[in-house]
């Protein structure tokens, strides 16, 4: 009798011991404070601004608060258990993330706008409601004809920057200049387009003015003003193109290429749409980005050469920038 009363009470103590544990661990759990990001103050903003995000499981010592923007750290100047406030750094848009004592808590996605470190969208450049033809000669730099006659109305081939927008110079390439004769090219306005609305496939999107390029029977080269501002400490420096292809047949070596040249030369392409690849993007207007090589963040000017032939090639050029951090 007594083995069974003491075998009992062992039985007894054990379930005892379980259930204070399984208290002890549920309460523990409820009073667990997990890593959260609730919101943020801004989903945007540029390099510098501050943000203010709230949730759950941070740390009152700020060192102790991990933020990043795109994997890149970023400085923390204030934290509670329930807030931080930290900086934008120079980084790429992406996810906002926290992270407190080896945890993480990812955040909402975080849009960095790059800098504009040179643009046009050819706003600032003198246009006509008259010629839509410029009078080519067979040479290789191309003059405005405004030069020798005042009043001409023909498009302009060249332009010195007077605000903020880029200048530009257009030529033809030494060994591909062509026969002579009238070429739809240069500097061209809506209302100019629509004195021969059938002949045009587009229309300007970004302003009311671009430059065209059609039947230049060669290889046009635009050569745009340097840009002194990229340097080793230049990210994500991009250049950026708004382009209309016509439907209409490219053959091969036909179309246009981008680059950035620098005092090493042109270097390859960073963009390019010859033949087939520009059919491939015809009917629409595109945004075209791409990267500058790091091998090229140094002062340089942005290039396009556009080929056609006596036949029907259109390609026009809304707006061109370069930006970056």
């Amino acid at each position: 009798m007594k083995i069974t009363i003491k075998h009992s009470i062992k039985r007894y103590l054990y379930f005892l011991i379980i259930i204070i544990s399984f208290w002890s661990c549920s309460e523990e759990e409820s009073n667990q404070v997990y890593l959260i990001i609730e919101s943020t103050s801004i989903t945007e903003g540029t390099v510098g601004t501050e943000v203010i995000i709230k949730g759950t499981g941070f740390s009152p010592n700020q060192a102790n608060n991990a933020v990043r923007f795109s994997g890149t750290i970023a400085t923390v100047t204030a934290s509670t258990a329930t807030s931080i406030t930290a900086i934008v750094p120079a980084a790429a848009s992406g996810d906002l993330t926290v992270t407190v004592n080896n945890e993480e808590a990812i955040g909402p996605h975080f849009t960095i706008p790059l800098s504009v470190i040179g643009y046009t969208s050819f706003e600032e450049v003198p246009t006509f409601v008259g010629d839509i033809y410029y009078p080519k000669t067979a040479t290789v730099d191309l003059v405005n004809t405004q030069l020798t006659n005042p009043s001409s109305t023909d498009p302009y081939v060249d332009f010195t920057s007077t605000g903020n927008e880029l200048g530009f110079d257009l030529s033809y390439d030494p060994s591909d200049i062509g026969d002579n004769g009238i070429e739809r090219i240069g500097i061209f306005s809506n209302e100019n387009i629509e004195t021969r609305p059938a002949d045009f496939e587009a229309r300007f999107e970004d302003g009311n003015q671009g430059f065209l390029m059609s039947d230049s029977d060669g290889t046009l080269v635009l050569t745009f003003d340097q840009i002194t501002a990229l340097n080793s400490n230049t990210i994500i420096a991009t250049i950026e193109i708004k382009v209309f292809v016509a439907n209409t047949t490219f053959e091969t070596g036909e179309g246009f290429q981008v680059f950035f040249k620098t005092a090493n030369g042109l270097g390859d392409p960073i963009f390019d749409y010859f033949g087939s690849k520009a059919e491939a993007i015809a009917g629409s207007w595109k945004n075209l980005t791409a990267t500058i090589p790091t091998s090229q963040l140094v002062t340089g000017s942005l290039v396009i050469k556009l080929k056609g032939t006596v036949n029907s090639e259109m390609v026009f050029i809304d707006s061109v920038a370069i930006k970056g951090l």
